[in-house]
């Protein structure tokens, strides 16, 4: 006799219907969740809050650079450095801080940054804002795991065949490919996203990318012009000076340690799927 009454292909067949079916789910809970109430006669996105929409607290920490590059009150180093240029900061709330915390190492880099700041009270508030708004939904493990389950169902019935056709000396080899498949997806669905914008907030999203400034909006957009809301929008890629941008692009990503004296000046040229499966499975 079979066990579960299914044979290896048969049961093959019905759980990779079942995996596909369970990312359809968590994919239309994802939407479920995502629609969320928008407060009326909201005032105009802050350049800030437009930050943390399109890319989260790191892309709040990018514009903030953007904005002391600007202002030459930091300066781009060769490999990706960031030293601050002056003793004094005349830069309010977070560019202070971003100021304050390169000067007192003598230099940093973009990922350094990021890391050191990303819990800074200024960005807790932009969330905190976007959330009010109605733009970003709140961050909760039960709401990620509720959009979870039924991947984690799927997941537990491929885990609870595989023991048992292991423990009757079945091919399970179609299977771990499944399961290998079904615990990709249910880590994806189960990774916090930074910002998990909501229907309206990712309509806001797509507007100020297209730089669509529609009454149709539930918010007001900010002006989209200058380094700091090309950075806000496009990540550090998007600041006008390439060489900079590279630079600090290569160095955010690859987070090496170690510079070079030579800086640059400030005229410097203005960055799941499951294939199906034949056979066994206990």
């Amino acid at each position: 006799m079979e066990p579960w009454g299914l044979s290896g292909p048969q049961f093959t067949g019905l759980y990779f219907a079942a995996v596909v079916a369970g990312i359809l789910l968590t994919f239309l809970l994802r939407r479920l969740v995502a629609r969320r109430p928008v407060p009326p006669a909201q005032s105009k996105l802050s350049l800030r809050e437009a930050a943390y929409l399109a890319g989260g607290p790191r892309r709040v920490l990018d514009s903030a650079v953007a904005t002391l590059l600007k202002a030459q009150r930091l300066r781009a180093r060769r490999g990706g450095w960031l030293q601050a240029v002056g003793k004094e900061s005349s830069e309010a709330d977070l560019a202070r801080a971003v100021y304050d915390h390169v000067r007192e190492y003598g230099e940093r880099s973009l990922r350094q940054v990021r890391s050191a700041l990303r819990r800074h009270p200024e960005v807790r508030e932009t969330r905190a804002s976007l959330v009010e708004r109605g733009l970003i939904v709140p961050q909760a493990w039960s709401r990620a795991l509720l959009c979870a389950l039924p991947l984690l169902v799927v997941l537990g019935v491929g885990i609870a065949r595989l023991v048992n056709g292991v423990r009757l000396y079945r091919p399970v080899g179609n299977l771990i490919l499944l399961l290998v498949c079904a615990a990709i997806a249910t880590f994806v669905a189960l990774w916090p996203r930074s910002p998990w914008r909501s229907r309206a907030g990712a309509e806001v999203h797509t507007a100020m990318r297209s730089r669509n400034r529609s009454k149709n909006l539930p918010v007001r957009l900010p002006s989209l012009t200058g380094a700091a809301a090309a950075v806000a929008i496009g990540g550090i890629a998007a600041y006008p000076n390439q060489a900079i941008a590279q630079a600090l692009g290569a160095s955010s990503s690859s987070g090496s340690s170690g510079g070079d004296s030579s800086s640059f000046s400030s005229s410097c040229s203005s960055g799941s799927s499951c294939g199906g499966g034949g056979g066994c499975g206990g």
